[in-house]
């Protein structure tokens, strides 16, 4: 039988510990019976642990407010109407698009299945089938 000397939990076999999976001594070896002083290493560990869950919830959240298109009270660049949804383009400006040119082709008025940038920036939402004549014709 040994003790973890990172958290002191006794472990009756196994090259690690169950509880905080340090590597164990070998048993026999002289430290393999000595139980740790203080047992501050699970608190390291949970500390280490903490910061890095708090680390990555801050990422996930500043992703979603950075990603998620907002509503605002700006014309849309298509139509004129109040409100819209805020879009980052690949040009690095930001366009307006509500929700009516967003909810139908703007080539035939079907449902849209997708989007491109038209060279200006602007989202264009398209049906597959229009997306497919778009590419054609423009040599993709």
């Amino acid at each position: 039988m040994s003790y973890c000397q990172n958290c002191g939990k006794q472990s009756k076999y196994g090259y690690y510990c169950m509880e905080c999976g340090a590597k164990l001594a070998l048993p026999g070896s002289v430290s393999s019976s000595e139980v740790p002083s203080d047992g501050k290493g699970k608190k390291k560990t949970k500390v280490i642990v903490g910061s890095v869950i708090s680390g990555i919830a801050a990422l996930i959240l500043l992703i979603v407010l950075i990603a998620i298109p907002r509503e605002v009270d700006e014309a849309c660049d298509w139509c004129g109407r109040r409100p819209s949804y805020a879009y980052h383009s690949s040009l690095g400006e930001v366009v307006y698009v509500c929700a009516d040119c967003k909810s139908k082709c703007m080539v035939c008025g079907e449902t849209p299945e997708t989007y491109y940038e038209n060279m200006l920036g602007m989202p264009v939402y398209v049906c597959h089938k229009c997306y497919q004549r778009v590419l054609k014709e423009s040599g993709y």
